[in-house]
């Protein structure tokens, strides 16, 4: 996962799982309209599954994971979005792809 050099400054390496429903589905939503907009992709966002999230250190704010899913071209897709969120309330995507699950091969 690249994260753009964000890994080096969490915490730990123990993802926590994160209870807040609504701030959930606000930062999939956030996730797949900037991705939409950075590779004009034309995902529509639909719910998040679950997410968790981790403190970056020196106190910059959060890293949040989320398992969410989208509809690509009428086929709903799982996907894996990291967010962080700085203290001022700044939000980046750092990441945004498709979930692949175990035993099932990509497409090409």
């Amino acid at each position: 996962m690249d994260l753009g050099g964000i890994v080096s400054l969490l915490e730990s390496e123990k993802w926590i799982w994160n209870p807040n429903i609504s701030a959930q589905q606000s930062l999939g939503e956030f996730a797949v309209k900037e991705k939409n907009k950075k590779a004009s992709w034309h995902l529509e966002f639909k719910n998040v599954c679950q997410g968790w999230h981790q403190r970056v250190s020196g106190n910059c704010g959060l890293v949040y994971l989320l398992d969410l899913v989208a509809k690509h071209d009428g086929v709903l897709t799982r996907y894996e979005a990291y967010v962080w969120v700085k203290l001022d309330g700044t939000k980046i995507l750092r990441s945004l792809s498709p979930k692949v699950l175990p035993g099932i091969e990509p497409s090409a």
